[in-house]
């Protein structure tokens, strides 16, 4: 077990971004902005508090008056539920996820909300603290302003400080309304395959490129691949919010990440959106330890959406795993959402734009860009909508090299002045670029197959019933419509097959794990005319062998692997692989295991939009430790039968230690 353990995080480890990359889901690398602790953090707002008579509430008599609340306790209200950032405990009672002891004002209120909420009570009514920005009216008014309305608590009755800082806050965001944003999958990011997500408050301008984004990520500044995986699945760094102009988030998603973005509006009310930025304001600076599975940037910003409308259950139903889609569709499920925009990355500006002209066309837009073509001059008319769309290719793809910092700006912005001057006197042109499905629509991340199947080889014919259950993610196999083409995710999946007597005298019915794949990501990544990106895959967890004489082995396996990809997106595409592979096993000889080089190639074949094929061929050459060779060559066909149901004919042929096995299977999926 600790051989797997430390084998799942070499995997992950390898897996991790480079120095320059963002780590998981999106970690920030800078620090967050200094400054706005140190009035909080004030000994005597924190003293002033604890001092506080332990009867608070028959004191000032609000706790025990509460008519809006119902026959609720306030303590147990979903509105300081959220405000706390408060989840069912284990073993009972509450907890939250806020492990900053900054952000309590009892010391026992991060798993007890009463005792919560009478501080609060008892520190807002305090009129001997300071009546500056460390009152905790300015560090906690979303807290404040429910108390005082749900309380039913007289105008004047508690002490109101300036908090100018506070007011500075809201007149920069100048919160009306709120989006709900969804980047898509990095694809050469392994950590933010799953996507993101983000909320944009919106001011009353018309451009949403001025609003501002909340954002919850991970602050870390590590580079060393094992040690970041180990934090980023237990723990070890610490999540911050942060609030940053949209732009710049447009900018680093849309333009240098090539990231398609959804932006989903909500209906939440002007007065909603200013409950969750007073909430953003109060967790400013304070930190969440962060859980690259469950406790990840979607998940905690579902609070701030239930800051706003509590009682809407965003954040129940999720267990050890919370995957950014599952969280779109929580929030849609609640009603919050009224529309939807789809936001194209400028590389599917770029590639839409090229699918309308030539190669050779390509090529010339190409060399516009590097200066070693000058922009076209249109004589006619009717060079016109080919020298718009070659000036525009031109365009999108000197921004992108710009942006992957492969030009100096002065070398970019001379090549855009000249060619922006000559496209300026041909007018304006929409290319309507078409919104593939979105995010949510597809079928659930989790998937139960059941089927059977026939085994031919190793000195025997059996059929045997097959059971396998994956909770997350994607795989290349599965309907494509509404997940990123060519990204594959899965984590946990499991396969068990049961082999019958059949003779009914033998007293050999058979139990076996077929496979335990802890972590199986793919991700293809297209080559074409503009891009040169490298595809990658990653496998690891344990696989069944049949071996000559009738008996098998389940080696533990790693698989790390580089390579290319090409055709077009949500269409046909080729790949292939290559790299290490390694397996642990005590049947692996002497020596107990086996290293060597392993190879994929494949192809994915769609046919409208409920059937596709899947081609592969893999071999592995072993010669270090136990010497052998295995090859394989597998073909899926799946059926889509609705959102949630396919039908999957796979055939499959493998060797291993000279042994031909022949597999045939028939697989009913359900997605959940």
């Amino acid at each position: 077990a600790w051989l797997s353990f430390l084998i799942l995080i070499a995997a992950l480890a390898l897996a991790a971004p480079s120095a320059q990359a963002e780590p998981a889901h999106d970690y920030v690398k800078s620090a967050p902005e200094k400054g706005l602790r140190e009035s909080h953090e004030s000994p005597d707002t924190l003293s002033a508090s604890a001092t506080q008579p332990e009867n608070s509430e028959q004191e000032h008599g609000y706790v025990k008056s509460t008519p809006e609340i119902g026959l609720r306790e306030p303590h147990e209200s979903p509105q300081w539920i959220a405000l706390l950032h408060y989840r069912p405990g284990t073993f009972g009672g509450y907890e939250s996820l806020v492990d900053d002891p900054q952000f309590f004002l009892h010391p026992e209120g991060k798993r007890n909300p009463q005792a919560e909420l009478e501080a609060t009570l008892a520190a807002l009514s305090n009129t001997d603290a300071p009546q500056d920005e460390s009152h905790p009216a300015c560090r906690f008014p979303a807290r404040r302003r429910w108390l005082v309305e749900s309380l039913g608590i007289p105008e004047g009755a508690l002490p109101a400080p300036e908090c100018a800082e506070l007011k500075e806050f809201i007149k920069m965001v100048s919160p009306k309304s709120a989006t709900l944003v969804f980047p898509e999958a990095h694809m050469n990011s392994p950590a933010s395959m799953f996507g993101h997500t983000l909320i944009r408050v919106d001011s009353g301008l018309e451009s949403k490129l001025v609003s501002h984004a909340i954002n919850y990520a991970a602050f870390t500044d590590e580079t060393f691949g094992p040690f970041y995986a180990v934090r980023g699945i237990f723990g070890f760094y610490k999540g911050y919010f942060s609030v940053l102009p949209y732009y710049e988030r447009i900018n680093r998603y849309s333009n240098m990440e090539n990231r398609d973005i959804w932006e989903y509006r909500l209906n939440l009310t002007e007065q909603e959106v200013m409950m969750m930025t007073l909430h953003v304001w109060e967790m400013r600076e304070l930190y969440s330890y962060y859980y690259f599975f469950d406790e990840n940037c979607s998940y905690i910003l579902l609070y701030m959406l239930e800051a706003a409308r509590p009682g809407s259950g965003l954040t129940e139903g999720f267990g050890s795993w919370a995957i950014p889609i599952d969280t779109i569709r929580q929030v849609r499920s609640a009603g919050l959402v009224e529309d939807v925009k789809y936001r194209p990355s400028r590389a599917a500006r770029l590639m839409h734009i090229s699918s309308m002209t030539t190669p050779g066309q390509r090529e010339r837009a190409k060399a516009i860009a590097l200066g070693k073509e000058p922009p076209p001059e249109v004589e006619d008319e009717g060079e016109r909508e080919l020298a718009i769309r070659t000036l525009d290719m031109a365009t999108e793809y000197l921004k992108y090299r710009y942006e992957q910092q492969e030009l100096e700006k002065d070398e970019y912005t001379g090549r855009l002045i000249e060619i922006l001057a000559q496209r300026s006197l041909l007018g304006k042109h929409d290319y309507k670029i078409p919104a593939p499905a979105r995010p949510g629509d597809g079928h659930g991340t989790a998937r139960l197959a059941l089927g059977g199947g026939y085994l031919r080889g190793n000195q025997k014919d059996e059929p045997y019933a097959r059971l396998r259950l994956r909770p997350a993610f994607h795989g290349l196999e599965d309907p494509e419509e509404g997940f990123t083409p060519g990204a594959a995710i899965s984590f946990f999946d499991l396969e068990a097959r049961y082999y019958p007597d059949l003779d009914r005298d033998q007293d050999q019915n058979e139990l076996v794990l077929e496979r335990l794949l802890l972590i199986d990501i793919t991700s293809l990544a297209l080559i074409g005319d503009f891009f040169r990106q490298a595809s990658w895959k990653v496998n690891t967890g344990f696989e069944r062998e049949e071996l000559p004489g009738g008996g098998a082995r389940t080696p533990y396996g790693l698989y790390v692997a580089s390579g290319l990809a090409a055709g077009s997106k949500g269409g046909a595409m080729l790949y292939g692989f290559t790299g290490p592979s390694a397996k642990v096993d005590g049947e692996l000889g002497q020596e107990n295991y086996a290293a060597g080089l392993r190879a994929t190639a494949g192809a994915l074949l769609p046919v409208g939009r409920r059937y596709r094929a899947m081609v592969e061929a893999d071999g592995a050459s072993y010669r270090a430790g136990h010497t052998y060779r295995s090859m394989s060559l597998k073909i899926m066909q799946t059926l889509w039968l609705g959102k949630d149901h396919s039908l999957v004919l796979e055939a499959r042929r493998r060797g291993v230690e000279h042994l031909w096995t022949t597999d045939l299977s028939l697989l009913w999926n359900i997605y959940f």
